[in-house]
């Protein structure tokens, strides 16, 4: 579903370029990075859900999916590039907007949405899962929910919202405003 808000820079279940050749000349400054608050017409909740644009900086195209982006961590591009699928367990990362369609890709270079904060689809991990609602989670090494809920200190980008004790189940996250190592329950 596509929000065509007019203060975006691009539609949401879109890229800037849409799909369309990257322009690696153009200046996108002020589009990388920003930040725009919208409905949740996903969910339906009546909230609204912060997107940022990050920039597709992985050398390659990224193919859409209910896991976690990780940033990259060089000078000035923290909250502004993304270089491919969250690698690390707990790394520094986002989830993709739930308006992209799953399987469809984005070209390297192109600029798409992650959500900031608010509510946002997440899969849990494919090995043993034993969350509870309200708990921190934390991404594993290949994108997905980590089956425990986050530990002390570990980044937690987002909290579960209902409970979940299965493999690879599609669960809504409500996504943590920032990229701080917030103090998860131990």
């Amino acid at each position: 579903m596509s929000y065509g808000d007019k203060s975006l820079p691009f539609p949401r279940a879109s890229t800037y370029f849409q799909g369309g050749a990257v322009d690696t000349n153009k200046d996108l400054t002020t589009v990388i990075g920003c930040v725009r608050e919208v409905p949740d017409t996903v969910h339906g909740t009546g909230t609204k859900v912060k997107l940022r644009a990050v920039k597709n900086a992985s050398g390659s195209a990224i193919t859409i999916a209910r896991k976690f982006y990780k940033f990259d961590t060089g000078a000035l591009d923290l909250g502004r590039e993304i270089k491919g699928l969250n690698n690390v367990a707990g790394g520094l990362c986002k989830p993709m907007d739930d308006a992209y369609t799953v399987g469809n890709t984005i070209a390297a270079g192109d600029v798409f949405w992650v959500v900031e904060s608010g509510y946002c689809y997440g899969v849990t991990e494919a090995s043993s899962v034993n969350l509870a609602a309200g708990d921190a989670i934390a991404s594993d090494a290949s994108g997905l929910v980590n089956g425990a809920k986050a530990a002390a200190g570990e980044y937690s980008p987002a909290t579960i919202t209902v409970a979940s004790t299965t493999k690879a189940e599609t669960v809504v996250l409500l996504v943590n405003d920032g990229l701080v190592n917030a103090e998860a329950a131990g």
